[in-house]
């Protein structure tokens, strides 16, 4: 398939590696009170909405669903997130999936329940005013007029109403929660966003005509020697598809030895795929693109690939096209189409079937009119054939062209219908496998067995301390503290003020944007940590938020840097080191004060060190990162898991984060690896890391982070050093790699 280069559909959803609850068939799964409550609230509006019912349900006429959207998409939200959080606890992506399907079957289970209420709110009001003693004979016949409305509508009201929040709870996972998973699992272990947005979660019958054709345009048979059956049709497409697939693809399955079941599985995927169609028959927007293309002199290798293109597809399409019409299909299918604008001002009486059936079957016609005309006296209305003969003519005038066109959409159309029914069944199934629990015996059952799955909302969980599991030490130095107090002092002027003013304070005021707190201050640096809690996995983004802290440090100094130049005052350079632990740190009492003992402290004052004799020898040169680290000859005669004391570091204005507290990080996010030239740059291949990261506010931010690897320090410039096999990591602020990041994302 590597010309057409289709697309296989994402199929990534299951729990099967979740364990069952107290039943030891369904999981047990506790929602939010709070969220149920405001989502039965938010429903019972939209329903009566829908319905126009809201006087007899005691709804006042200005009111809508919206009134609640506020307190409704923050409670989501946070259900959601508590959901992404457990799963990250767990390392269990199954843990969030559980929690969608959860919430898609509480919502269903509601629609319908408020629903129901709504039925009893008539049938309490139609008694009530049948047994007053004034009674309204009007009235009542009015409300049973409306109640025999809204049962006839019950499959519209409820297909409306689940569709429109549907939507945005949609809209709501996209904008705020769809990040968040990609941080923590990446893009390729999300759930495909047309799984939970499926019209079919919202009918009762899959196969009801109006449905179909409002939603998909397409009309299927019913009868079982109909060529447009569904299985029928599917069988055709399977057929057809794996013509293509072996005619395209034999020599690579047979190289890869791929085996017939898992060829099968490739084909089923394909045909989920709805833009695959497009790729394998439309030709006409192939036919735009090469006109497109020619009108702008594109290269002619480029045209001659559309041209090829054109060609295949034309031919495929005549393929496709051919054996449909053989079994009778294309005007079946053109007569789907011819119908939609009419099919209303004839059903009822007619079904959609035999309306078609007037258009493509002139046998059929006089037997349809009858019926029309014998219909007349019990729908209190006349029928003309008007509009039936308009569209009958229609059809009869498209031109081949046109009915291909019609027919590669009919096909998406299918595809789209077939790809929704299958995703229903998976969850139909693995809704039936979600207990809701409500009743606290099995509640408190299910959680003392540990098989209880509870989304709840912040406010809901149990307030307790949790203990620290790991921590990440920051720290920061000073470069050159000591000349920049003589300086001052020998303007009369005073140091700790300048410090205080220039960098501890401002970097205080930022500490809670990233959960950090302090360890010790002293002269010419600060240490900070970041703590994870036991249980918290909110809170486990500690390496990443490290360092947003540093990248953000050196901004402000930076800022300070532009006054204290107009004010002829010392400028600040700092060196950065960043360290992760996997445990919790000691802590001792002096009095009241905590004193912290760990060993991330001792390796992060080496990391955030600068060589005085480097410093000095590299001052001058033009460098494009502000961070290297070199290995001297005493260091490679010690043991690896001691040369890193007598490592060699030029860092001014630089961030090095040790390489556990990488890895820590590349568990924390999903960093995406780049290797590029960038002769602007650096003349060097580079290796980057590019990721995103959470505040505490909520925002999102990204992280650069560069792999170098040591050098030796043997040449008389360290700038010349060949590199060792043994890497360091810098998180970068250079601007004009974060530009060429930012042009490379927006690709």
């Amino acid at each position: 398939m590597k010309a057409f280069s289709l697309e296989p559909y994402p199929e990534n959803f299951s729990l099967d590696r979740l364990v069952p609850g107290v039943d030891n068939v369904r999981y047990d799964v506790r929602l939010s009170p709070e969220f149920m409550r405001i989502t039965s609230k938010v429903i019972q509006y939209l329903i009566a909405g829908k319905a126009n019912a809201k006087e007899v349900m005691d709804i006042g006429q200005q009111s809508t669903w919206l009134d609640f959207r506020d307190e409704f998409e923050w409670y989501y939200c946070d259900v959601l997130l508590s959901a992404v959080n457990l799963a990250k606890l767990h390392k269990e992506i199954q843990i969030d999936f559980l929690a969608q399907t959860a919430i898609v079957k509480m919502v269903i289970e509601e629609l319908r329940k408020q629903y129901d209420y709504m039925i009893e709110c008539y049938i309490k009001a139609i008694r009530k005013k049948e047994l007053a003693s004034n009674r309204d004979g009007g009235l009542v016949f009015n409300l049973k007029e409306e109640l025999s409305r809204i049962r006839l509508n019950r499959p519209v009201i409820l297909r409306s109403a689940g569709f429109e929040l549907f939507e945005y709870l949609t809209k709501i996972q996209g904008k705020q929660i769809k990040e968040v998973r990609e941080i923590n699992f990446g893009s390729n272990a999300l759930i495909h966003s047309d799984f939970f947005t499926n019209p079919i979660l919202h009918v009762e019958d899959v196969r009801d005509d109006f449905f179909m054709l409002e939603e998909y345009k397409i009309l299927l048979g019913r009868r079982f020697d109909d060529p447009d059956r569904y299985l029928e049709l599917i069988n055709m497409l399977r057929f057809l598809f794996r013509y293509v697939a072996e005619s395209e693809f034999k020599n690579k399955r047979e190289k890869q030895g791929e085996t017939e079941v898992e060829f099968e599985a490739r084909i089923e995927s394909w045909m989920k795929q709805v833009g695959n169609i497009d790729k394998l028959l439309n030709y006409f927007i192939t036919q735009k693109k090469y006109k497109t293309a020619k009108r702008k002199k594109t290269h002619k290798n480029e045209l001659d690939i559309l041209k090829k293109k054109i060609k295949s597809q034309k031919k495929l399409l005549k393929f496709f096209y051919y054996n449909f019409n053989q079994k009778g299909l294309i005007k079946k299918i053109l007569a789907a189409y011819e119908i939609q604008p009419i099919v209303k001002e004839y059903c009822p009486p007619l079904v959609p079937h035999q309306v078609a059936q007037f258009l493509i079957n002139p046998l059929k016609r006089r037997s349809i009119v009858r019926r029309l005309k014998r219909s007349e006296k019990f729908y209190r209305k006349s029928f003309t054939i008007k509009s039936l003969k308009k569209q009958t003519i229609s059809l009869e005038k498209k031109t081949r062209r046109e009915r291909k066109k019609l027919f590669i959409e009919f096909l998406k159309g299918f595809i789209r219908y077939h790809r929704d029914l299958e995703n229903y069944k998976v969850l139909k199934e693995a809704m039936d496998y979600v207990n809701l629990a409500r009743d606290e015996k099995i509640i408190n059952l299910s959680r003392i067995n540990r098989t209880l799955f509870e989304y709840l909302l912040p406010q809901e969980a149990v307030l307790q301390e949790k203990p620290i599991v790991n921590h990440v030490i920051i720290k920061a130095d000073v470069r050159g503290s000591t000349n920049i107090t003589y300086q001052l002092r020998q303007r009369q002027l005073n140091p700790a003020s300048y410090f205080s003013l220039n960098f501890f304070d401002p970097i205080t005021d930022i500490l809670s944007e990233y959960g950090a707190v302090k360890v010790f201050i002293e002269g010419d640096a600060i240490i900070l940590a970041i703590y994870e809690h036991e249980d918290s996995p909110e809170g486990w983004y500690s390496v990443a938020r490290a360092c947003g802290l540093a990248m953000n440090m050196l901004s402000i100094v930076r800022r300070y840097n532009v006054q204290s130049k107009k004010k002829c005052l010392p400028i600040l350079e700092l060196g950065v080191g960043i360290c992760f632990y996997e445990g919790p740190p000691a802590f001792l009492f002096d009095g009241e004060n905590r004193i912290m003992i760990s060993p991330a402290i001792n390796q992060a004052d080496r990391l955030s060190g600068c060589s005085y004799i480097l410093r000095k020898h590299m001052k001058n040169a033009q460098k494009p990162f502000n961070l290297y680290v070199f290995q001297t000859k005493q260091s490679r005669q010690l043991t690896f898991s001691s040369c890193d004391d007598v490592y060699l570091r030029y860092n001014v204005n630089g961030i090095e984060l040790s390489p556990a507290a990488f890895e820590k990080l590349a568990g924390e996010i999903e960093l995406k690896a780049v290797e590029a030239v960038l002769p602007d740059i650096s003349r060097e291949r580079l290796k980057i890391y590019i990721g995103k990261y959470p505040t505490i506010t909520g925002d999102f931010k990204r992280l650069i982070i560069r792999e170098g690897l040591i050098s030796p320090l043997t040449a008389t410039n360290p700038s010349e050093s060949k590199r060792d096999s043994r890497k360091y990591y810098e998180v970068c602020t250079n601007s004009s790699l974060m530009g060429y990041i930012q042009k490379l994302l927006t690709k």
